[in-house]
């Protein structure tokens, strides 16, 4: 696990247009393996499968797919291929916040256990780190400042 500036973490990500809470999350997830000695997190396995809804999602929304559902429904039909499109989008889009919200619940489950291993006062609530998540990326900040907790117990 690294110790990092929490501010610099929570602007990171909005510098970068969220591209680096993917980053952050892999190098903690990475971190915490590495602590434990053991392999908690299948990173390469939750890396594809955000890059497998990820490019079901563009290919949802390019102009190739919407012809496809034009076709298929015939040209008169048009708005309804719209609305499916759409509604697979929506799915898409539903499906891909759940699986970054369970990859944060496991990080601060993971940090859990650590700190209760540490007899830390007040532990990291997992609930509290995933709905934050959904508070403008404000989970990052609550789950930093406890790996920051942890690193700095490591050091002493």
């Amino acid at each position: 696990m690294k110790k990092r500036s929490v501010a610099l973490s929570y602007i990171f990500i909005w510098l970068s247009i969220g591209i680096y809470i993917f980053i952050w999350m892999f190098s903690t997830m990475k971190g915490i393996n590495h602590y434990r000695k053991e392999k908690i997190f299948n990173i390469k396995r939750r890396v594809g499968l955000l890059i497998l809804i990820l490019t079901a999602l563009m290919a949802v929304y390019s102009p190739y797919f919407l012809s496809a559902l034009d076709l298929m429904f015939n040209q008169d039909r048009s708005g309804i291929a719209f609305l499916l499109m759409m509604m697979i989008g929506l799915i898409l889009s539903v499906i891909w916040f759940i699986i970054i919200a369970k990859n944060l619940w496991d990080i601060a489950s993971a940090i859990r256990e650590i700190e209760l291993e540490m007899n830390v006062e007040k532990p990291i609530d997992n609930l509290l780190a995933t709905a934050l998540f959904f508070v403008y990326f404000t989970a990052i900040i609550y789950i930093q400042k406890h790996v920051n907790l942890v690193v700095d117990k490591i050091e002493k």
